[in-house]
């Protein structure tokens, strides 16, 4: 079931709103108004490669991180 995002024209406030077939019509959690603009929503897809990136990528920066940490302490004894 579609996730709509809404912003209300009354309140200014920003919700989602999950729609189902018995659901009424969406109104503002924050003012109960029903004066609301449908704001253009993106969605997000994975994948099995996509996955794998994410993964390597971490495993990467986690890498030079531990490497940089490792010059850093060193350069901090070495200035003791």
């Amino acid at each position: 079931m579609p996730i709509y995002e809404y912003q209300c024209r009354a309140c200014g406030n920003q919700f989602e709103y999950l729609v189902l077939p018995s659901t009424p019509d969406a109104a503002c959690p924050s003012c109960q108004s029903r004066e609301l603009e449908q704001l253009l929503s993106l969605f997000g897809t994975t994948t099995d490669h996509a996955q794998r990136s994410f993964r390597n990528d971490m495993s990467k920066n986690r890498k030079e991180f531990q490497g940089d940490r490792a010059q850093t302490e060193q350069r901090i004894r070495n200035e003791d």
